[in-house]
């Protein structure tokens, strides 16, 4: 059996057709995120490494358990293509788009001697930008999961890192 069905395949006849199948990929979380790392290497964006690390994490998190433990499979619906990846591909696809580029952020953030602080931008952009995609988009559909269940494991993620953090001022003092 394939590691990749291709499902539904129309060729791009135009360039608004090649626009249509890059916008739509932004239905995906980790898209987001994408362009944020790329807007935060190019230095467009800055002062955001906590909230770059904790939602790397939380999708690793996520991608992990619906990739290896739930569905073992991912289906994905572009403008024009839809897949279905599986087996060492889905494994590929994996370390390509969520932990090679955690590890891009990190080695960035090391080598650059940042500091990872909690500020305003991070807290913003990790409760607005989860919120924006869960209104925005059906979790259901793209991940196959519900979103309150969505909801639930990034509310007790955040809960984690608030008493790992507080763990860590409370050692310190």
């Amino acid at each position: 059996m394939s590691d990749l069905t291709i499902t539904r395949f129309e060729p791009a006849k135009s360039l608004l057709d090649v626009k249509l199948n890059i916008v739509s990929l932004f239905k995906y979380f980790t898209i987001w995120i994408l362009l944020l790392d790329f807007l935060y290497l190019t230095q467009k964006i800055q002062n955001i490494e906590f909230f770059l690390i904790i939602v790397h994490v939380f999708i690793i998190l996520i991608c992990f358990q619906v990739f290896y433990f739930k569905i073992k499979e991912f289906k994905t619906y572009t403008y024009s293509i839809d897949l279905n990846f599986k087996g060492k591909l889905l494994l590929l696809l994996d370390l390509v788009f969520h932990y090679l580029p955690f590890l891009i952020i990190l080695f960035y953030i090391v080598r650059n001697k940042k500091k990872i602080n909690i500020n305003r931008e991070s807290i913003f952009l990790i409760i607005f930008l989860p919120v924006l995609h869960g209104i925005c988009f059906n979790t259901k559909k793209i991940y196959q999961t519900e979103k309150e269940t969505v909801v639930l494991q990034y509310s007790l993620f955040l809960i984690l890192v608030a008493i790992i953090i507080k763990l860590k001022f409370s050692v310190r003092k």
